[in-house]
């Protein structure tokens, strides 16, 4: 069966019927409160007109550009009954494949038309009852679990008023006449003249020229010994078919266990201690010991560890604090001594 190509804009008599490929949840008995287009053209212009306003960039938050937008109302609009808008039963999933776009951008798109009052959902999308799933097989002899949300695109009068307002004369202040064609007429000319004057203006800035990174500083002579000591102390820790020794040596340096800091012996002590104190077990077999050992840093080795050098640090502070201790104590001795002349004047009157 061949089907026949419908022409939405030279058509004399416009079908408001629509071919049904999948059962899809009828629209409610109040769906008339919520207005109808005029037109798919009328409708496609509003939404332009209200992606240009500051509204419309505010609803967007940069998570979708105008141009896909633009292309999801397209979209909508084809899918749309004619003299209504009502009907739109597709899925996001069919919606991005019809705009070669993502699912998550159909949704997008949808939610800004939503927020924006140009489109309504009428019925949400949910799984199938048994009852409606029986329904559905009579309607197309297929198994259909889910349906899609029935929507319906719509023309508020606040969007067709400010696109009114938007369109009044400069120079009268009056409404053109015939204010629904000439919104139409009007709106186009100016969405493209606006359009037009963002590509002629809106120059592109000139690309930067990419500049070179400079070449990764040689890593440092002590931090590669350390590296390979541990290594060789560490039988677990074969590198030679996983990672390179570098990477090893960049995540030491990461972790700030360097030479200055840590040795090999006290670390590889650290380590084992801590394995004891919390039960923990070298696996037999890793497919990445350097990740393994990484872990293991990340537990065993915090802000509280005390480091090698700490501990020296604090014993050549309390030597030198002692050391201060005794010079200030010689210091005291000597001053309270008695003088040389006090010393002869007192052998004079005790001979």
């Amino acid at each position: 069966m061949h089907s026949v190509p419908r022409r939405i804009q030279t058509s004399p008599e416009p079908t408001t019927r629509r071919v049904v490929r999948s059962w899809h949840f009828e629209a409610p008995s109040d769906h008339a409160k919520h207005p109808a287009w005029h037109s798919p053209m009328q409708w496609m212009l509003l939404v332009a007109f209200a992606l240009d306003t500051e509204a419309g960039d505010r609803a967007r938050k940069k998570e979708i550009s105008r141009e896909k937008v633009l292309a999801i109302a397209y979209a909508e609009a084809r899918t749309a009954d004619y003299a209504t808008g009502r009907s739109v039963t597709t899925s996001n999933a069919t919606l991005a494949a019809r705009t070669g776009m993502s699912e998550r951008h159909a949704e997008r798109g949808r939610k800004w038309l939503v927020d924006m009052g140009l489109a309504v959902v009428l019925v949400a999308g949910r799984h199938l009852n048994r009852a409606e799933r029986r329904a559905a097989r009579a309607a197309h002899g297929g198994n259909q679990i889910a349906a899609a949300s029935h929507r319906a695109l719509i023309a508020p009068k606040r969007w067709v008023l400010a696109a009114a307002r938007f369109l009044t004369d400069d120079s009268t202040g009056d409404l053109p006449s015939n204010t629904l064609s000439s919104l139409t007429r009007h709106l186009f000319k100016r969405v493209t003249k606006r359009a037009h004057a963002r590509r002629s203006a809106a120059t592109r800035p000139p690309a930067k020229k990419k500049r070179k990174s400079a070449p990764p500083k040689p890593r440092n002579l002590a931090s590669q010994k350390f590296t390979a000591q541990l290594q060789r102390r560490l039988s677990w820790l074969n590198l030679c078919s996983t990672r390179h020794i570098g990477h090893l040596c960049d995540l030491l340096e990461r972790r700030n266990i360097t030479p200055d800091r840590w040795t090999v012996d006290a670390l590889i002590t650290h380590l084992n201690q801590w394995i004891a104190d919390h039960g923990w077990r070298l696996p037999q077999t890793a497919h990445d010991p350097l990740a393994v050992l990484a872990t293991m840093l990340d537990r065993a080795v915090t802000e509280d560890t005390i480091t090698p050098a700490q501990r020296a640090n604090e014993r050549a502070e309390r030597i030198a604090a002692r050391a201060r201790e005794r010079a200030a104590e010689d210091a005291r001795r000597a001053a309270q001594a008695p003088s040389a002349e006090a010393l002869a004047a007192f052998r004079e009157a005790f001979p």
